[in-house]
């Protein structure tokens, strides 16, 4: 509009140039008027014009000051007028306001009210009328009806009104609100309808069981999902049409799909060539397209995104894959990869851009972990310059980002030098919540946490602190939690810096105070913990780590058994721990290949002398990849724990509950001690010397992100009873935060194998991973 009003102005200006000769003399300005201003302050005006009262008349100048008029916002266009008078010209600038929206009026809306409507519009009374942004508000509102599910809705414009900056927008919603009630697939031979209709948009429910709102764009998008899973299949040539039947009085839409599947085509040969770095077997050891099945293009994405990975992740980051397709006579497909291997490159100098409050040496920290600092092979598989890497995710999650890409850039010759980019996001919060968990009852949540913390950028000024601008930057950790609960209470604080003075050292000091009533007894500690540890760069870990606690006992039933009575009052215990760990994993937060091996020692002194040995491995094994990138990942989880000595029941082993073992209570696979007032009674757990456990799961993603089904077996055992197993399934839930995903669970368990004295729990529910 701003081009416009200054192109109209300057048509203006040389019209009454052409047409006058008061610029052909030296003429002085007697009176400057301002005319035509409606809403805009002639104050406003004027600083926008340069002449002044006694000034010579200047062409030149008088056009750029009415081009300075036109840009204000609200005025139309502008021009001037000139009056010869004795001694020289009056000068009055004209000002065109643009029209003011004087009101909306929404008409005919049954289902939707004015106000939500008018949102829609983004348009608003009072404002600038711009008659474009009001066509383009009339699409935007038949696009709202549409996507609700009304496809017969039609809307139109009172022109009439609209000249007097009235805005009148007339609806016919058309039907009742419209829903997909069946989808059907035709012509299909050889896939099954099961196949093609799975995970269509327009088959997928609204909420679990709710039938879903009817968009026309969701048969288009099935057309092209269905088409790609034919080609999974090796049919490259299908074709699929639409149709649509509406009941509109039923508020009702059935979808019939319409296939011609074509040609099957089976994979002959596989080669590939230009590849000199790796031989032709181990390129193709690795294939998923192989002769005598159907050729697949899921199966050629695969292929080539691996054959990208394998060259990048060693350094040949410009590495290229195209695949050629040959066809034989019938229905044979001849596949060979074409590789362009190009150089092979070294990191060069690594630049970070955009951490404003994020220390460079807190990003630095993370790229040495990985590996990825100069002078290594550039790994384009962990930094792939979109976002989407392994280290890119996992730097952003690290220094808790929006975003981080690491993008190559030429230098010298064999290196590549890094752009690391990062899109700060929210570090620091305050988070109120409540909720049930299965395992612990009702609770209430108050956290206070800042994820890029610094406990030595201590603030300036009072202004700094309440602000937010002091102890933040270098990526350390602190979080406070206040947890009450009707059955568990907790108080904790935790700092932790996982870069030590810029090294591979990770330190945490922890306090936090824990009150729970147990079946017998109300238990309460009083904890002070701290670790060191030391990552190598082959992904093991070794540390220490000290606790001393207060663990008093105290409310013991009557009936508790002589255990929990010999614990009476305040225990007082100092340990002592050494640990080994090992992580191959694929990535730290959400692994779906690869190995964690953890072990641990500790010996405890004070009211109790005794140690803990504990031993557990993880393994994550992806079993298929869909086409869009997400896997099926099967995770097992081997788990033992052994006490050497005699310790308290307070740091025995107890099994049962998600995480552990599930079908079972919380604590419920446990010896019972027996009661020291009634003789012969054996009801509470009292902790076993050992356990075991083995846990498998598999996790399948379903029609979003967000969601995954879970199949389960768990087993275990401890010092009494016999081996416990339980099978089940479940849902998991991704939440979305600033800091990465957080898995919600909700699980049944069924026992398989029990103990009499066990204590069983078909559904439990979670916040966490169990892998």
């Amino acid at each position: 509009m701003g081009k416009l009003k200054i192109t109209y102005s300057a048509v203006i200006v040389l019209l009454m140039c052409l047409g006058s000769s008061v610029f052909s003399a030296e003429l002085r300005i007697n009176e400057i008027e301002v005319t035509g201003n409606v809403t805009l302050e002639p104050e406003e005006i004027f600083s926008k014009i340069k002449l002044r009262r006694n000034d010579i008349l200047a062409e030149q100048t008088l056009a750029d000051d009415v081009k300075n008029i036109a840009e204000l916002d609200g005025v139309e266009y502008a021009y001037y007028n000139l009056d010869e008078v004795e001694g020289g010209v009056n000068l009055t600038y004209v000002v065109v306001e643009r029209e003011v929206i004087r009101d909306i009026i929404i008409n005919g809306n049954k289902k939707y009210r004015d106000k939500k409507l008018i949102k829609e519009t983004g348009l608003k009374k009072g404002e600038y009328l711009d008659r474009a942004e009001v066509g383009i508000a009339v699409d935007m509102l038949k696009n709202f009806y549409i996507k609700k599910g009304f496809p017969f809705v039609e809307i139109s414009l009172d022109e009439l009104k609209l000249n007097n900056a009235v805005i009148e927008i007339n609806i016919d919603e058309g039907s009742k609100k419209i829903k997909t009630y069946k989808v059907y697939v035709q012509g299909n031979e050889k896939l099954s309808d099961k196949y093609l209709l799975d995970r269509l948009e327009s088959k997928k429910k609204a909420f679990f069981f709710f039938k879903k709102t009817f968009n026309k764009e969701y048969p288009q998008q099935d057309i092209e999902a269905i088409i790609e899973k034919c080609r999974n299949k090796g049919f490259l040539d299908a074709e699929v049409t639409s149709k649509v039947s509406f009941e509109p009085k039923e508020g009702r839409a059935d979808i019939t799909f319409i296939v011609n599947e074509g040609t099957q085509y089976i994979v002959s040969d596989v080669a590939v060539s230009g590849n000199s770095v790796f031989s032709n077997e181990e390129l193709l050891s690795e294939m998923k397209l192989r002769e005598d099945e159907p050729f697949g293009s899921d199966k050629e994405k695969h292929d080539t995104r691996s054959l990208l990975d394998k060259y990048r992740e060693i350094g040949y980051i410009e590495a290229d894959v195209t695949l050629t397709k040959e066809f034989h006579q019938g229905n044979m497909v001849a596949c060979r990869y074409d590789i362009v291997e190009n150089d092979r490159y070294r990191v060069g100098r690594i630049t970070i851009t955009g951490n404003e409050n994020v220390h460079d040496k807190a990003v630095r920290n993370v790229l040495d972990d990985y590996g990825f600092k100069p002078g290594e092979w550039y790994d384009g598989s962990l930094a792939s310059g979109d976002g989407t890497g392994t280290l890119e995710n996992d730097l952003k999650r690290a220094v808790y980002a929006e975003s981080a890409v690491i993008t190559p850039v030429e230098s010298d010759a064999g290196t590549k030098n890094a752009i690391v980019d990062i899109t700060e996001g929210q570090t620091g919060m305050i988070m109120f919540g409540a909720g049930v968990n299965s395992s612990s009852g009702v609770i209430g949540q108050v956290i206070l946490e800042q994820r890029n913390f610094d406990l030595f950028d201590w603030p300036d000024s009072m202004s700094e602190f309440l602000t937010g601008k002091a102890f933040r930057g270098a990526g350390q950790r602190l979080r406070l939690t206040f947890e009450p609960g009707t059955e568990e209470t907790r108080y904790s604080a935790t700092w932790t810096d996982p870069y030590l003075n810029d090294m591979p050292y990770e330190l945490t000091v922890g306090s936090s105070s824990f009150e729970r009533d147990w079946e017998a007894h109300t238990e309460k500690r009083l904890s002070g913990r701290f670790s060191l540890a030391r990552r190598y760069d082959d992904g093991w870990t070794f540390g220490t780590g000290f606790r001393a606690e207060n663990v008093k006992t105290e409310d013991i039933d009557f009936d508790a058994p002589w255990q929990i009575f010999d614990e009476e009052g305040n225990n007082n215990i100092y340990g002592v721990q050494v640990f080994v760990t090992r992580d191959t994993t694929d990535s730290r937060y959400t692994p779906t290949e690869g190995d964690i091996f953890q072990t641990s020692l500790e010996g405890l002194a004070g009211d109790y002398d005794f140690g803990k040995l504990e031993f557990t491995y993880r393994f994550y094994h992806p079993l298929w990849e869909d086409i869009s990138g997400r896997k099926t990942v099967l995770a097992s989880k081997l788990h033992y724990g052994s006490v050497i000595g005699d310790a308290p029941t307070f740091e025995k082993y107890y099994a049962g509950g998600t995480g552990n073992l599930r079908g079972f209570e919380y604590r419920g696979v446990s010896p019972r001690g027996e009661s020291k007032n009634i003789p012969g009674r054996k009801k509470d757990p009292v902790g076993s010397d050992w356990i075991f456990l083995a846990n498998t799961e598999m996790s399948i993603p379903l029609s979003s992100d967000m969601f995954s089904w879970l199949l389960f077996i768990d087993s275990g055992t401890v010092e009494t009873g016999r081996y416990r197993s339980a099978a089940g399934t479940g849902i998991e839930i991704m939440i979305p935060q600033w800091f990465g995903p957080v898995p919600m669970r909700f699980e049944f368990g069924i026992p398989i194998t029990e103990d009499d004295t066990d204590d069983t729990q078909v559904f439990s529910f979670s916040v966490g991973r169990l892998f």
